[in-house]
């Protein structure tokens, strides 16, 4: 069964309707005096419930609205946390592509320097092929020049190798088989002409 609530002078009402159906004067007076105290523990007790249930109310409006407040910020700091991602993400997109385009410069410097290399080599060996050329095929057609292309022959590259660590210039000794060996002559001065 429902409990009803009666307003504070619905109470008195009631008390006293208790109070002279009691019938008795003596009693009357306790039975008031107790349904007076039980009246006000009521009453106190009402306003402590109401007071909890105002705290209670206000507790469960700051949790919410802390709650909220803490949504928020771990939906910002996710956005932040994303935009640093994304941040870190394009920093390292743009290091390793700096990475390959080092990588390429030394792939690209080093071919560049191995072709030089080889083209250097190639031109000194070609020279050496062309001053060989140029001594070797006047010969067969000159008599007149072969004492002088033999000689720079033996000049540029001596039979002996212990000839060419020696310091002195001498005359390289003839082979056996061989004329006698020209005078000493510098490569640079013009030759003499002979009778």
């Amino acid at each position: 069964m429902p409990r009803v609530r009666l307003a504070p002078v619905g109470r008195l009402l009631a008390l006293g309707a208790i109070l002279l159906s009691a019938g008795g004067c003596g009693e009357d007076a306790r039975v008031v005096r107790l349904s007076q105290e039980a009246a006000d523990r009521q009453a106190a007790q009402n306003v402590a419930l109401a007071r909890v249930a105002d705290a209670a109310a206000r507790g469960a409006h700051e949790l919410v609205a802390a709650d909220a407040a803490a949504r928020e910020a771990s939906i910002r700091l996710q956005g932040e946390i994303q935009t640093e991602r994304r941040r870190l993400d394009e920093g390292w997109r743009a290091l390793r592509s700096q990475e390959r385009d080092l990588a390429s410069a030394r792939r690209r410097d080093s071919a560049l320097t191995t072709a030089v290399r080889g083209t250097g080599i190639v031109l000194v060996a070609l020279l050496a092929l062309a001053l060989a050329w140029f001594i070797l095929v006047p010969a067969r057609h000159d008599d007149g020049q072969a004492d002088l292309l033999d000689w720079i022959a033996i000049e540029l590259a001596p039979v002996d190798p212990g000839a060419a660590i020696s310091s002195s210039p001498t005359e390289t000794p003839p082979a056996p088989d061989e004329p006698a060996a020209l005078p000493h002559v510098s490569p640079l001065a013009p030759p003499e002409d002979q009778p």
